[in-house]
């Protein structure tokens, strides 16, 4: 029997080198539903929701305007998981129709 590696040593880049670090993907994703003191409902995607929502909060954050311009502090009323960022984008995108944002107010009516 003949052994073969698992490593094509003329191909560069099919080993790692030394110290090499492997990548590690996020494992899951998050849609999320805010809420302002107005009401404002803000609906977002992320890998990392408590960083996310830290910054919606954060006045020196310099990312979502929407969050910025309407004032906070904005609280977490509804979360989902997912395990790729693929069908969060495809929730977040329901959820932002009309048909998704009737549903937020009527899970928000009932006590969420």
């Amino acid at each position: 029997m003949v052994e073969h590696s698992a490593v094509n040593r003329r191909v560069p880049g099919s080993s790692p080198g030394r110290g090499a670090k492997p990548v590690e993907f996020p494992s899951r994703y998050w849609v999320y539903v805010l809420i302002n003191p107005q009401e404002k409902i803000y609906i977002g995607q992320t890998e990392d929701l408590a960083r996310r929502i830290s910054q919606h909060n954060d006045p020196e954050y310099r990312g979502t305007l929407y969050t910025k311009r309407h004032a906070g502090p904005w609280r977490l009323v509804h979360e989902e998981e997912f395990a790729t960022r693929a069908e969060a984008m495809r929730r977040e995108r329901q959820l932002k129709s009309h048909g998704g944002r009737e549903w937020i107010r009527e899970q928000l009516r009932g006590g969420c």
